[in-house]
């Protein structure tokens, strides 16, 4: 149990290290900090707040002592744990109106510590997942307050009550003061933003349920704080393929990340005005799709967040049993190239945590960690290997043959309208890979689908610009 005599001892400790900065704003697409560009290159540490409330608080001073050894300048972690048991003494609320003044005490430490290593948290209000509560937890507070069995995870997106416990939760955290510094929550610049929830779906219901539920909360957020940012923390589930690369040939075909499956729209949810910057998720593993399509998909966010003017923070990937050396790198090298290297990866993990997702890194992956830091302040040119070819270009296919994913390189001496096209050798066109204007440079495209959208066989790539048309052909072998 959290003892308040050892946080009076240390608050002298942290006043003294306070370090006075300015709030993270938003200028031309880029974060922005002391008047200067800010990167985000940093980790998931969801556990902060849970194992601090326990009493482990070394492990909040490891972590973020890694993170500054290291370079790392950003920590997103959990600000919330509900409970509906009263006797639950690590959670935050066990109750909508009952608090825990210890685990709130827990609370204040992560913020301290982050304050005192100059690392910049982010920190999420909620969670869709059972995990420290989550919806679930606010569902069973409900189910006994209205004596009503039925309720589901969409209630909480539309109950009256229920948004209201949510509201005063947000109002609270915010209004905080902060044991330690003497800081209001809502003043303390140490946080980077605030994610209203993790992950939200409303699966099988109308995306409008949730887009309306990040509008108003969203809303009663800058009513309160206007000095942070703030976004969704949202997975990236989309409700149309308008706007998306063909999802047979760049997603496996996995139709859920785009049909309103989820019952949540990355696009609808950008649109709010009050939601500062774009984040997206990626996990291809549990996706089922082929590693290498994570670039389409965090090419496709990058653009899409470009077209309504706000940044892209990849706030959350991961990949299991693989080389995450070099899977980490290509998506990397894609996020530099279409948006700028704002990344969160999932997760650090400290040795006395417990954890068993395999996504993990810590100090025994040094090259990892070396390859991570790296991009914080490189911005990839796509340029270099090709800068001196003076006409639109399509390069061999790689690998070729190929089954079932393979990269298609082309390039572009200016910013143009093009088209993408394959056909098969009877010349009929089964689909249009790109249609429409593209900056100058290199890029790529990678194919990946599930081996039944295509037979073995030979097939052909065009490229179409205004006055030139280039050919290549590739095959597929099963």
């Amino acid at each position: 149990m959290l003892k308040k005599l050892i946080y009076q001892l240390l608050f002298l400790h942290f006043l003294q290290n306070t370090i006075l900065s300015q709030f993270i704003k938003i200028q031309n697409l880029d974060f922005i900090k002391d008047n200067l560009p800010f990167y985000v290159c940093g980790f998931n540490a969801y556990y902060l707040h849970s194992e601090a409330a326990k009493g482990k608080l070394y492990i909040v001073d490891e972590t973020f002592q890694f993170a500054k050894n290291f370079g790392f300048n950003v920590v997103r972690c959990w600000a919330f744990y509900e409970s509906e048991n009263i006797n639950n003494k690590y959670a935050i609320r066990t109750e909508p109106y009952r608090f825990n003044d210890n685990s709130l005490l827990a609370l204040d430490y992560v913020l301290a510590k982050a304050k005192e290593y100059d690392i910049a948290l982010i920190l999420t209000l909620a969670n869709h997942y059972d995990d420290f509560g989550g919806i679930s937890a606010y569902l069973k507070w409900a189910k006994k307050n209205f004596n009503n069995n039925n309720l589901t995870k969409k209630d909480f997106y539309s109950n009256d009550t229920i948004k209201k416990w949510y509201k005063f939760y947000v109002d609270f955290i915010l209004n905080r003061i902060n044991f330690f510094t003497g800081v209001k929550y809502k003043d303390d610049p140490t946080i980077f933003s605030f994610e209203l929830i993790n992950e939200a779906e409303n699966i099988g219901e109308n995306f409008l349920t949730i887009r309306d539920w990040y509008s108003e909360m969203a809303k009663y957020f800058k009513s309160i704080d206007t000095n942070h940012l703030l976004s969704t923390g949202e997975t990236g589930y989309d409700v149309s393929f308008q706007y998306y690369y063909d999802y047979n040939f760049f997603y496996n075909s996995r139709s859920f990340l785009f049909d309103g499956t989820k019952g949540t729209s990355y696009i609808e949810n950008l649109k709010i005005k009050e939601i500062d910057y774009a984040c997206a998720h990626l996990y291809p593993d549990g996706w089922g799709i082929n590693w290498k399509a994570g670039s389409n998909w965090i090419r496709d966010k990058s653009e899409i967040a470009r077209e309504f003017n706000k940044p892209f923070l990849l706030s959350e990937f991961g990949i299991r049993n693989f080389n995450k050396e070099k899977v980490y790198d290509e998506w990397l090298k894609t996020l530099s190239t279409y948006s700028k290297p704002n990344f969160l990866v999932w997760q650090y993990k400290h040795k006395d945590v417990y954890n068993n997702d395999d996504y993990g890194f810590n100090e025994t992956n040094l090259n990892l960690v070396h390859l991570l830091i790296s991009y914080k302040n490189k911005i990839i040119n796509k340029n270099d290997s090709i800068n001196f070819v003076l006409e639109p270009t399509l390069f061999q296919n790689y690998p070729n043959p190929f089954n079932p994913s393979t990269e298609i390189l082309f390039y572009l001496p200016q910013d143009e309208y093009i088209q993408i096209q394959i056909y098969n050798m009877l010349g009929e066109k089964l689909s249009t890979l790109k249609d429409g204007w593209h900056i100058k440079g290199y890029d790529k495209l990678l194919l990946s689908f599930e081996n039944n959208l295509l037979a073995t066989g030979n097939y052909i790539v065009v490229l179409k610009t205004k006055k030139i048309i280039k050919s290549i052909k590739m095959t597929l072998l099963k």
